[in-house]
């Protein structure tokens, strides 16, 4: 998954095979420094196959705190 701020740039990026992460990886505390949703943006959600090759990709979908 990435997420990009309004313009276009990366803001963040995860891997794993998780289905759901919270932004900036940790396990649900909202009390822990890390990047933070403080303005509308988007995310991208990329599937991978077991050799890291790309199959699936979701189109950029917007994201606001």
């Amino acid at each position: 998954m990435t997420v990009s701020t309004a313009d276009g740039k990366a803001y963040w990026a995860w891997v794993g095979e998780d289905t759901s992460v919270y932004l900036g990886g940790g396990e649900g505390a909202t009390d822990t420094a890390g990047p933070i949703l403080s303005e509308p943006m988007t995310m991208t959600v990329l599937a991978l196959d077991a050799a890291n090759t790309v199959i699936a990709a979701s189109p950029p979908t917007p994201i606001a705190p």
